[in-house]
């Protein structure tokens, strides 16, 4: 993960993690609920309460470890979590839900035209 990451960078990370806590019940406004989710993931990291609220503000991001635990919680790739991307070897058709939310977050269209559409993928089947 880069040292500095650009307030656009930050700010589209707490976007979307904001709606995939939303998509799978917990409320970002109400730090305490991922910290529990996160505590009671039995993976062994701890976090504080500080640094949850940091990375529901756009403060900051996740550790790498910690990332992977905050995306098993939001039931997302944790490589989409932080960058907005999916690894080529990810479908992102399988996260539909978790597009679906980011996309009204952010008002625009999704998949990015990189990624074959649903209707594209059904059509090819």
């Amino acid at each position: 993960m880069p040292a500095h990451l650009t307030f656009k960078e930050r700010d589209e990370f707490r976007l979307r993690l904001r709606a995939c806590l939303r998509n799978v019940g917990i409320n970002p406004n109400r730090p305490g609920e991922l910290l529990l989710a996160f505590m009671q993931s039995g993976q062994g990291a701890v976090v504080t309460a500080s640094s949850v609220f940091k990375w529901l503000q756009g403060e900051s991001l996740p550790a790498a470890n910690n990332m992977e635990i905050v995306a098993s919680i939001c039931k997302v790739c944790p490589v989409w979590l932080r960058t907005g991307r999916f690894p080529a070897e990810t479908n992102p058709l399988t996260m539909t839900e978790t597009n679906t939310a980011t996309n009204i977050e952010h008002n625009a269209a999704y998949p990015p035209a990189s990624y074959p559409s649903s209707q594209a993928s059904k059509q090819a089947a």
